[in-house]
C-alpha cells in the first residue's frame, strides 16, 4: 500500500467564511458554515496542487477501498482521511464521512454489555456528529456536483450518502435537544449508515 504524502487536514479549522455560489446537490444548498469555509477555498486549495497529488490521492482512495471491503474501517479510514489534504475529491470526503461513523457504531456496539453503562453519552455527541458531517459528508455531496461528476452523481453509493447524511443529520435535531446524561442509540447511527457501501 501507498503509504506516502499522508496529510492532515488541520488547516480546515482556519479557513475564513466568504460568500459562496453553489449549484444545489439534491434539493438543497450546503447550509454549514463548516461546509461553507471548506467549499471556499477549494479552487485556491486545488491551485496549488498538481498531477502527483492527484495520484496520490486516487491511489489512497484505492487502498481505502481495498481495506473498506474487508471491514478494516479504522484503516480504511486513514486513507480516506489523507487523500483529500493531498488533492480535495468528492469520494474521499463521503467515504470518510461514512467509515468514520462506522467505527462509532460498531466499536460501541460491540462493547461488552452493561446495563449500567451508557456506551455514549450526549455530552459531546450533538457537537462531534454536526461538525464531522459538515466537514466529510457534505463537503463531498456539493463537490461532486461543483465538479459536475456525472458517474458519481448517479451511482447508488453517492445517493445513499445524500440519504445517511440527512438521517444523521435529523439524529443531530434530535439529540440536541436531549440532555447532555441521554444515552444515545448506536442502532440509530447504524441505521442510518445501512449495508457498506463497498462490497
Amino acid at each position: 500500500m501507498n503509504h506516502s504524502k499522508m496529510l492532515h487536514p488541520c488547516f480546515l479549522m482556519f479557513v475564513s467564511c466568504v460568500a459562496l455560489s453553489l449549484p444545489c446537490f439534491g434539493s438543497e444548498t450546503p447550509s454549514s458554515p463548516n461546509t461553507i469555509r471548506i467549499l471556499n477555498v477549494m479552487d485556491e486549495w486545488r491551485s496549488k496542487k498538481n498531477s502527483e497529488d492527484k495520484d496520490a490521492a486516487n491511489s489512497l482512495n484505492k487502498d481505502g477501498d481495498k481495506l473498506y471491503k474487508q471491514k478494516k474501517y479504522s484503516k480504511a479510514y486513514k486513507y480516506y482521511y489523507n487523500s483529500y489534504p493531498n488533492f480535495p475529491n468528492a469520494y474521499a470526503y463521503i467515504m470518510s464521512g461514512d467509515v468514520y461513523w462506522r467505527m462509532v457504531a460498531i466499536s460501541n456496539i460491540n462493547a461488552v454489555p452493561d446495563e449500567h453503562h451508557c456506551r455514549l453519552n450526549n455530552k459531546y455527541f450533538p457537537h462531534d456528529l454536526d461538525q464531522d458531517i459538515s466537514q466529510t459528508y457534505e463537503v463531498g455531496i456539493a463537490l461532486a456536483v461543483k465538479d459536475k461528476e456525472t458517474r458519481l452523481i448517479k451511482s447508488a453509493l453517492y445517493k445513499r450518502a445524500v440519504e445517511a447524511d440527512k438521517c444523521l443529520r435529523k439524529l443531530y435535531d434530535f439529540y440536541k435537544t436531549q440532555t447532555a446524561e441521554a444515552c444515545v442509540d448506536l442502532n440509530r447511527i447504524q441505521a442510518c449508515l445501512g449495508e457498506p457501501l463497498l462490497k
